[in-house]
Order: C-alpha cells, then sequence, then structure tokens
C-alpha cells in the first residue's frame, strides 16, 4: 500500500514540475517609450522593463537602486556604450529579477544614471536575464509571451540561428554578394539596421547611393551611457536587398556613422515581421515575415537637447530640401511650439517630451525672434 501511494504521490509531483516548467507567462507591452517595455519586478517591487537583446547585463540606475533597495557589490567595471565609448559602472547584485511567475536569483548587473533611461524609470532587461527563457513576440497585439520550454514555430516563419559574442546574439548576413558574421541582434536600439563604417560593401553602396541622391545626411548626436554625443555626420538610405541566413529583405532603411556598430534594432523586427520567436535553449530565432513591411515614418529635420535651463539644437537634417536650413548644430533656441525651458519641471521631463514627440511639425523661434517650422521632410526614394 504504501509503495502504491507513494508511486501516485511521485507521478503527481513530476506531473506538477512538468507543468510548472512549461507554463507560459503572457505580459501586455508598449513601443510607447521607443523600446520595448513591459512590466516586471526587481526585488519583490514593480518595475518597468525595457528588452534589451543587446545588453550583455541588466542595467539599473541610482532612482532605481533606491527604490528597489539594489547594493553594489564588487568595483567597477568598463561597458561600452551605443557611441563605442567605454566607461566604468558600478557593479550591483539584484537579488531578484521577475517577469510574470518567471524569476532569477542573485543576478549581476551594473548601474548607470544613462539619461534616457534614468528619466523614464527603466531599468535595461539585458541577456543574463533574457536568454535564460524563450520569448515569444506579438507586434500586432503588443503581447510577449514568456516561457522555460521552447515555442512552437509555423512552416511560414523565418528561421534565424544566432550565434554569441560576448553573452550578446548574433546573426551572419550578406551585403551584394558577400557574406558578413558581425551583425548584432539588439533590441535595445530604437532603429532599423546600423552598417558600421569601415563595412566595405556598405561603404560602396553608400557611394552609390550618393550619386543618385539617394540618401538622408544628418548631423546627429546619438545617446550614449553618459548622455548625447558629439553629433556627428550620420547618412541613412534605403537598402534594394540584404539578406539575413539566405532570405532577401527589401527596402531595409539602413544608417551608416562613425558610432554605429553592425546591428538590427526593434524597428526592423516590428516592421518586418508581426510575431518573433526567440527560442533561446536552442539558439534559434524565427520570425513571422509581414505581408507589407510597416511604413517608414521620416524623422523631424530638426532635434532640440536641454541643459542647465537652455534649449540648444542637437541634430539636423542637411539634405537639400530640410526645412531646418536656418539653424546650425549648437544654436540656442528661445521656444519650441510655444514653450520655454521654465515650461518643464527639468531636463528629464523636456528630454522625454522630446525624444516621444510624434507630431509631424515642430515649431521653433530662435534668439533674433524668427521662428522656423520644422518637418519631416526627408523622404527616401
Amino acid at each position: 500500500m504504501f509503495k502504491y501511494l507513494f508511486a501516485i504521490f511521485f507521478c503527481l509531483l513530476y506531473h506538477d514540475s512538468g507543468a510548472q516548467s512549461n507554463r507560459i507567462d503572457t505580459i501586455p507591452f508598449t513601443l510607447d517609450k521607443l523600446l520595448l517595455v513591459f512590466k516586471g519586478t526587481v526585488n519583490g517591487v514593480e518595475a518597468d522593463f525595457a528588452f534589451d537583446t543587446g545588453a550583455g547585463l541588466t542595467v539599473s540606475n541610482s532612482k532605481a537602486d533606491l527604490a528597489f533597495s539594489i547594493q553594489e557589490k564588487g568595483g567597477k567595471r568598463g561597458i561600452k556604450d551605443a557611441n563605442q565609448n567605454t566607461s566604468k559602472l558600478q557593479n550591483i547584485v539584484f537579488n531578484d529579477l521577475g517577469v510574470g511567475s518567471h524569476h532569477i536569483t542573485n543576478v549581476k548587473g551594473v548601474s548607470t544614471d544613462m539619461p534616457y533611461l534614468y528619466c523614464a524609470n527603466l531599468v535595461l532587461l539585458g541577456q543574463n536575464f533574457i536568454n535564460k527563457f524563450n520569448w515569444k513576440i506579438d507586434f500586432d497585439q503588443n503581447l510577449i509571451f514568456l516561457s522555460e520550454t521552447p515555442f512552437t514555430q509555423t512552416d511560414q516563419m523565418q528561421v534565424w540561428p544566432i550565434f554569441y559574442r560576448g553573452n550578446r546574439p548574433y546573426i551572419n548576413f550578406k551585403l551584394n554578394n558577400t557574406n558578413y558574421s558581425n551583425c548584432l541582434i539588439d533590441m535595445g536600439f530604437n532603429g532599423v539596421f546600423d552598417i558600421h563604417i569601415a563595412n566595405p560593401d556598405g561603404k560602396l553602396i553608400l557611394v552609390e547611393k550618393k550619386k543618385l541622391n539617394q540618401i538622408n545626411p544628418y548631423m546627429t548626436a546619438s545617446m550614449g551611457l553618459h548622455g548625447l554625443n558629439k553629433a556627428t555626420e550620420k547618412n541613412n538610405f534605403l537598402l534594394d536587398s540584404v539578406r539575413f541566413t539566405n532570405v532577401a529583405y527589401h527596402k531595409v532603411l539602413a544608417s551608416m556613422s562613425e558610432s554605429a556598430e553592425t546591428k538590427l534594432g526593434i524597428k526592423f523586427f516590428r516592421d518586418f515581421s508581426s510575431i518573433m520567436i526567440l527560442n533561446h535553449s536552442e539558439s534559434k530565432y524565427y520570425l513571422l515575415p509581414r505581408k507589407i513591411p510597416e511604413p517608414y515614418i521620416s524623422l523631424l529635420d530638426a532635434r532640440v537637447s536641454m541643459k542647465e535651463g537652455k534649449f540648444t539644437v542637437s541634430d539636423i537634417f542637411t539634405g537639400s530640401n530640410s526645412t531646418a536650413s536656418p539653424l546650425k548644430i549648437g544654436d540656442e533656441i528661445l521656444s519650441i511650439n510655444g514653450k520655454i525651458p521654465a515650461d518643464f519641471k527639468d531636463d528629464c521631463d523636456f528630454l522625454l517630451w522630446m525624444y516621444q514627440y510624434k507630431n509631424s511639425e515642430l515649431t521653433i523661434k530662435k534668439t533674433d525672434g524668427t521662428e522656423v517650422l520644422i518637418k519631416r521632410s526627408s523622404l527616401l526614394i
């Protein structure tokens, strides 16, 4: 009798354990803050996570450290940011990180007050949590699914075998007829496809696009760990074709600049796929392609930053049809849409307003009283 009861108990225990390992959590997400953001917990307290496959470690900031009682552990480590600058960041440890019912304890991380993450009150969820699980992202329903077991793919999905460098996922790609193996899948990058300026085929394509007047030139200050970098030249253009694991994608918005490493951002996956599966236990990603890719939305011809109570121009579209031609980088601005610096609570309040601005026009008043109507005029052929 005892053996019989023990056998039943063992079977129930095994069944329950299997059910737990196969559980799937369903979590809504938003792209309103430019990144893929959803709710989770840090040390048992609700937090907003920004999903970042391009970050090897999870990243906190001083505001989050205080709110979630995150402790420093050890010294500092060198981390390279999006501008390819290396900084020493404080090592920390998360006692518990959770998304839905899935948790990991004693997770290593770093802390830095990267302006956008600090201002948006986001914890950057990195690969040391992400790759412990499997994920399914539905871009149409704005839902993310999380499981310990792999998600089932369909025959319509494209298979992307991934490999790792420094705990970050990479994919092979082909430009013209040349194979490359250095494309980072960086879902914490709010862009489409950045190509390293030293890529030989990228440089050839850029030269041809310039001859055909099919580029959008910018002077732009990209956001790094410690704020905006010095404005440098950046060129956007549409790739006629690029292949990832022998699948051709057409009319892909590409960018080349001095600071860009070769990487795919969240907008690529949102624009070209309706569902994305990240089966880390198989080292494979799967994309369900859209029948019609999402349309390209051009940037404003100028963007402004605020520091120490002053507005200054930080980004300019320098094309011949730019509505920002009366401006130059570093110009001090009196007002934007009638708002002066004092109308914003602080630098954070303005940064979020500017980065999340969605209207098609922006009115800038210069210090001489001249008003400039900024539009989204950077159209690609």
